[in-house]
């Protein structure tokens, strides 16, 4: 029966459930407009980063949104079924809808070492930094042939540079510091020419700043809709899959397919003829400006991604990051990766048989349902098989597999 809301034959209950409605509605606009106020004096506090709790809060006025978002469009929704005045209001009260977002933040430091607040080096323990802070070389570049600005240090000037002038980025880093074309460039933090322990430097933490899950539940009718959503975020490991997969020095080992920086006139391939002398050369033509430097076979300098240059153990790497001690002693700048990722974990879609098609029969309940689990993960620069375990021991942590399911339920 639909009945006109408005006119002087409507039926009370009609009435009666119209006026709870709007009642509902003005609840939750009044929950809407208070939670608006807050996400807009939180935002202003992140600006001026005057947020009174002892952790960072980063993308909560963008989760605030979204959840206020969601609201309106829950209140608009209602506004316009009650306004028309249909059968829709009694189907809209009977759905249930549920949204769950967890936020947790993370942020520890080193305040003090043995009451001498200085730091502890060999046991990873740095003042004002976090309790998991990676500390090894930067690298900051390949050595390249593109133009370079020469920086203000004593090796520039002792190799008869000057700073501030144009040079070749391969004539600069042969001349101070013997590194050819397509190799990695190590940050030189006191610029005296030497690559050693006094340029190491804190390039990252290992626990995220924050991680976050969104879980949400619609019905509509018959049909059921679920999925799950994880995130970390802000934080960077010792990647045991990059040491394992990416050090081209190690003819012995698969390797993962990279996008090498290739200097022009490089050998690509060639064959040999029974005397031993090449033959059939196939040569670089022209720069190729890939991602990671020109491998090589020797290891101790640029093989692969320069993999084992400037680590103090290169051959151990570093197989998970349980241990901050070992993993900074023995990881190598090439395997620091930052593996913040977002992974949906479930999506699920379901219907549930009205009883007027089951009928009497010996089936009382059915719902068909298909489930996938682990299906995308996105945002991430983690090039391994998984970023949910990349900082964890290839024995431990592999491929995560995509389950595709399809079931019934049924009551009998």
């Amino acid at each position: 029966m639909y009945g006109h809301f408005w006119g002087p034959d409507a039926p009370s209950y009609t009435t009666d459930k119209l006026t709870a409605q709007r009642n509902a509605m003005t609840r939750t606009l009044a929950i809407t407009s208070v939670l608006t106020v807050i996400m807009v004096i939180l935002t202003a506090c992140m600006a001026a980063e005057r947020i009174a709790l002892n952790f960072a809060v980063p993308y909560l006025g963008t989760i605030l949104t979204i959840g206020l978002a969601y609201m309106t469009i829950k209140v608009a929704i209602a506004g316009i079924t009650a306004y028309k005045g249909r059968k829709y209001i009694s189907e809209l009260l009977d759905n249930y809808d549920e949204a769950r977002a967890n936020y947790f933040a993370n942020k520890n430091k080193v305040v003090d070492t043995y009451g001498n607040k200085e730091d502890d080096i060999e046991n990873s323990l740095f003042i004002g930094e976090s309790i998991n802070a990676l500390y090894n070389y930067k690298w900051t570049g390949i050595v390249s042939d593109k133009p370079m600005t020469v920086p203000n240090t004593d090796i520039a000037v002792e190799k008869g540079f000057t700073p501030g002038e144009t040079v070749l980025s391969r004539d600069y880093y042969y001349a101070c510091y013997g590194w050819g074309e397509g190799m990695p460039i190590v940050d030189d933090l006191n610029g005296d020419g030497a690559i050693d322990q006094l340029d190491k430097t804190i390039i990252g933490k290992s626990n995220p700043s924050w991680t976050g899950s969104f879980n949400s539940t619609l019905t509509y009718k018959g049909w059921d809709f679920a999925f799950s959503i994880y995130t970390k975020q802000n934080y960077e490991v010792y990647a045991p899959f990059y040491k394992q997969y990416m050090n081209y020095g190690d003819r012995g080992m698969m390797h993962a397919k990279m996008d090498f920086y290739i200097p022009d006139g490089a050998l690509l391939s060639c064959d040999y003829d029974e005397d031993g002398n090449r033959i059939n050369e196939v040569y670089q033509q022209g720069t190729h400006y890939g991602k990671y430097p020109f491998p090589t076979n020797q290891s101790e300098t640029a093989a692969g991604v320069g993999t084992y240059a400037f680590s103090s153990n290169g051959k151990d790497g570093a197989d998970s990051m349980d241990d901050m001690k070992t993993a900074n002693k023995k990881g190598a700048p090439y395997q620091v990766v930052d593996a913040s990722y977002w992974k949906v974990k479930n999506i699920s879609l379901g219907y549930t048989f009205p009883k007027s098609i089951l009928g009497n029969g010996i089936v009382k309940s059915l719902r068909l349902y298909v489930n996938i689990t682990n299906p995308f993960v996105f945002g991430t620069d983690y090039e391994g098989f998984d970023p949910e375990w990349a900082g964890t021991s290839l024995a431990k942590g592999g491929p995560s597999t995509t389950t595709y399911q399809f079931g019934a339920n049924i009551k009998f």
